[in-house]
């Protein structure tokens, strides 16, 4: 990389995008719109000296405010508790400031909701200083150490991300939305430029152009100079090896430990491909740069011209095949677009459906359909009456059903509106909401407006049925019957069960025929409606949303059992082994500590239930057969699936050796099939420990197996007898 000489300063961050393999998902910088203050936030122009061994920030930030009214007085921001304020002038001038008490207010609007200490509001006094309209200078000199622990989401997937509100420490710089590191006002879409002072070892990233990177007297000095107006600044610093290249006018970096440049190229070729097919399919890129760089922890983060991918994360090779071009579209959607809540968030699912499940749309039909089930199985599992919402209501995920409904539900409301208004229409109107709110804040009603215009019709039903109201439809079907000879006549009855009001929706059917296969699409706007289909074929099997293009609740006889089943499960119960020795016994303790972070789950040792008092609930069964009791009691769910012997484990066809393996197998109660059983068991408490702590993370699959810790063996079982096919 070319070095530039003159002296600066630095900044880097971070905004939350799921990478849904890895973590469960990634989101965008959210912000709701505030009322107007006394003062409109112009600029920040900060300076930061960083101190890697004391983990402390020492900064000045001289920002510029525009006054709004002749009464305009007071000025409120927030700063990390970890920080101190130092000084605060206007226009060179000292001004008082002073801690606000809250009352109820919310902190500063952000996608990681993580815990840790709250933010402070601050307000500065700036009665007397300048007229209505104009600008004023006001310089904030502050400092503290920040330094948080790492925390795993519950919203992770399988590949386990960790989440922090700010840590500087000799291990690399992570500074982003949570740790409110520099002065943060509400609601404002401003530029910045970012001057850091660091050890000579660190490189430092953030938004915008790279305008000086130099070492003198013995500290790395860099700025940088983000023209574009952005909500949040951020600031990473790292061990790295930097290497950079050119697409077409965008500067592409990598910023990699130096034990991964082997990966460097493979990075920089795909962010550049990423880049010119969504310039291609959406608009120009928005900013000078696109950088992947790095984490010293696990993420799978989306920014502002870069993406922060932990050591692990960056090594598991379908990254780049889909996760990378996630964080690369959250340029366009969420980082330049940026998420006006206040009607929700829109950009997480329509990022997951033009990343995640377009590229498994590229691989073909059955990859695709897949996707699409897995929305539907992980919203009827994890979704229940009392945690339902609507995506109006949707700002970041912080639990599995969150992120089921502002990730899954809307990338198939998404797939829905696309199959309606046809792909010129649907990709039309992305291209002109882009066009047209690049560098804005834009909403849920902004986006309806675009697709109507495009699409020449009305979608407010849509919109309100699918947005901003709760819930979906589940289907069945009734009464096939088969009538006439040239043509037959299909006839059958569609019910949508559990809705207080009917969905507007167009349900797919498929009917095979010994003279081919025909696909309908019929307009269902009835609780209850009987259907006809004339063919000229003899009817063999009839099939409803076969292919799960509609957003639904699955029928619980559809979907096959998983984990999430189980812990997706309002009653659910984990079962103690009553005769394991106390080390595994304790393993599997705090692996139902963990299991039941938010307290719902039952815990109970197996020795203290009868068969009848394990019924009603899904079961999550602790231990082998020898330890756990409980085994017993469930011997007709496991149909041969899985088959515990002396030294070996037979599970899904294939045999295992006892010896440093753990085991999950996930079936469903033969009592009531909306009901799972999961057994998991190990040979030794370490594993046990440890295969325990990402257990939660592997919620869509219906058997595991585990050598150490490392999954060796995963997959689902198959389904017969859909209540949604019928077979004449």
């Amino acid at each position: 990389m070319n070095r530039l000489k003159r002296c600066t300063w630095m900044v880097c961050a971070l905004w939350t995008a799921s990478i849904v393999a890895m973590a469960g998902d990634s989101g965008a910088t959210i912000r709701r719109r505030a009322s107007k203050p006394d003062f409109e936030l112009v600029d920040h122009r900060i300076e930061a000296r960083l101190s890697t061994e004391r983990h402390r920030l020492d900064a000045v930030d001289r920002l510029t405010l525009r006054k709004a009214g002749e009464r305009s007085r007071h000025w409120r921001f927030r700063l990390d508790p970890g920080l101190k304020i130092e000084s605060v002038r206007c226009e060179g001038d000292p001004v008082a400031h002073q801690r606000v008490e809250e009352e109820g207010e919310s902190s500063a609007d952000g996608p990681e909701q993580q815990e840790g200490p709250r933010p402070v509001l601050w307000e500065v006094d700036l009665g007397g200083k300048g007229k209505a309209g104009e600008e004023i200078g006001v310089e904030i000199a502050y400092g503290g150490v920040i330094y948080d622990t790492l925390k795993v989401p519950a919203f992770s997937r399988e590949f386990i991300a960790n989440q922090t509100t700010g840590i500087i420490g000799e291990e690399g710089v992570y500074l982003g939305e949570s740790s409110s590191w520099y002065p943060r006002g509400a609601g404002a879409l401003v530029p910045f430029t970012l001057d850091v002072t660091i050890d000579p070892a660190f490189e430092v990233v953030s938004q915008g152009r790279l305008e000086a990177d130099e070492v003198e007297g013995g500290r790395r000095h860099v700025r940088w100079n983000c023209t574009r107006p952005t909500d949040i600044i951020y600031l990473i610093a790292g061990r790295y090896e930097v290497e950079e290249r050119d697409s077409d006018g965008v500067a592409v970096y990598a910023y990699f430990f130096p034990e991964s440049r082997d990966l460097r190229d493979d990075y920089l070729t795909a962010s550049a491909r990423y880049i010119r097919m969504y310039s291609e399919m959406i608009g120009p890129y928005p900013y000078e740069k696109f950088a992947v760089v790095e984490n010293f922890f696990e993420t799978g983060y989306g920014m502002p011209s870069f993406t922060l991918l932990g050591t692990s994360v960056i090594r598991l090779p379908f990254i780049i095949y889909s996760s990378l071009g996630h964080e690369v579209l959250h340029n366009w959607w969420g980082n330049s677009v940026f998420v006006d809540s206040s009607s929700g968030n829109w950009c997480e699912s329509l990022t997951t459906y033009m990343a995640d499940y377009y590229y498994k749309e590229q691989r073909g039909e059955e990859a695709a359909r897949e996707y699409r089930m897995e929305i539907d199985k992980e919203y009827s599992n994890y979704v229940h009456a009392n945690n339902d919402f609507s995506l109006a209501a949707f700002t970041s995920r912080t639990t599995p059903a969150t992120r089921t409904v502002g990730y899954g539900k809307g990338a198939l409301i998404y797939h829905g509106l696309r199959r309606r208004l046809g792909d010129e229409a649907f990709f039309g109107a992305l291209r002109s909401f882009y066009k047209d709110f690049v560098y804005r804040y834009a909403s849920w009603d902004d986006l309806e407006a675009e697709f109507e215009r495009a699409g020449g019709m009305d979608l407010k039903w849509y919109f309100d049925q699918w947005i901003r109201g709760v819930g979906g439809p589940m289907l069945s079907l009734e009464d096939v019957r088969v009538s006439g000879d040239s043509p037959r006549r299909v006839e059958f009855t569609l019910s949508q069960e559990g809705a207080d009001a009917p969905y507007r929706i167009d349900v797919p059917v498929v009917l095979e025929t010994d003279k081919g296969t025909e696909e309908h699409l019929l307009d269902f706007r009835d609780l209850t409606k009987r259907f006809s289909i004339e063919t000229d074929g003899r009817p063999v099997r009839l099939s409803v949303d076969p292919d799960y293009h509609l957003f639904r609740r699955m029928n619980p006889l559809e979907i096959p059992p998983s984990l999430s089943m189980v812990l997706g499960d309002e009653k659910e119960m984990i079962v103690l082994p009553d005769h394991a020795d106390s080390l595994l016994l304790d393993a599997y303790r705090d692996l139902a500590g963990q299991i039941n972070r938010t307290g719902q789950a039952v815990i109970r040792s197996a020795g203290e239930v009868g068969p009848g008092e394990l019924k009603g609930y899904s079961l999550l069964i602790l231990g082998d057969p020898d330890q756990n009791s409980a085994w017993k009691a469930v011997e007709a769910d496991l149909g041969g699936s899985i088959e515990v012997g002396a030294d070996a484990v037979d599970i899904a066809g294939t045999s295992y050796p006892s010896s440093g393996h753990s085991f999950l197998a996930v079936l469903r109660s033969a009592d009531d099939p909306v009901k799972g059983v999961a057994l998991f068991f190990g040979s030794n408490a370490e594993d046990v420990r440890e295969v325990g702590r990402k257990l939660i993370h592997y919620g869509k699959y219906g058997y595991l197996v585990f050598e150490g810790s490392k999954n060796v063996a995963k997959g689902s079982w198959e389904v017969e007898g859909s209540p949604l096919v019928y077979r004449f």
